[in-house]
């Protein structure tokens, strides 16, 4: 089975999708620069961010019914994982949690108390921007698509990517983003033909 290629946003599309969704502006980001299943984030408590090592701890998941009761669970791979916080997300996960008791949860809905409704943020917030923006096959997992590209952009080893993503092999990060890695292989032949170019060049000093 040939996977489709996944669709990933730029940063000026990432910057732009964040602000129209308006008040959920700083989990757009959020979701586009840690790489959390949407599942995970909702499932973050304040006591999850660990400012003094720079981590967000992904423990758990969450899934809403029919009654939108939040049922908590294991991660989709049964795995727990800390993601390095970048640098951009620092201040607004400050602001986020400022004021919070530990157990709070990072992501709420309008009433501040209960965790964020994965089914309203997109229909009331997500979808909208996405079609006021004119963008094309995006979908809230295209902001972990995202993510992924930008981290394999920085010529992460795929061993990273895959622990970052929370994967249970590389071989699914391989098999899920294989296009995004289609520069690192031309970049590679570039480096064999300057190899072979620099041999030749010194082979011909040396015969004349």
């Amino acid at each position: 089975i040939v996977k489709k290629p996944q669709r990933s946003l730029n940063v000026t599309e990432l910057l732009a999708l964040a602000k129209e969704c308006g008040p959920y502006e700083f989990l757009v980001l959020f979701q586009g620069l840690m790489g959390t299943r949407i599942s995970e984030a909702l499932a973050l408590k304040v006591a999850d961010v660990d400012f003094e090592s720079k981590l967000v701890h992904v423990e758990k998941a969450g899934t809403f019914g029919e009654d939108y009761v939040q049922t908590m669970g294991t991660t989709k791979t049964n795995q727990t994982r800390s993601i390095p916080i970048p640098e951009a997300l620092l201040e607004g996960l400050a602001s986020a949690v400022s004021g919070r008791k530990p157990n709070d949860w990072l992501f709420t809905g309008a009433g501040g108390e209960l965790p964020l409704n994965y089914g309203w943020f997109r229909k009331t917030y997500f979808v909208p921007a996405v079609k006021k923006l004119g963008l094309r096959d995006i979908s809230i997992h295209s902001l972990r698509h995202t993510f992924a590209s930008l981290v394999i952009s920085t010529k992460a080893p795929v061993t990273n990517v895959s622990a970052l993503l929370g994967h249970s092999s590389t071989q699914q990060t391989l098999e899920t983003y294989a296009h995004f890695f289609n520069h690192e292989l031309a970049e590679n032949m570039d480096n064999v033909s300057d190899l072979i170019m620099k041999n030749i060049e010194e082979s011909t000093t040396e015969a004349a």
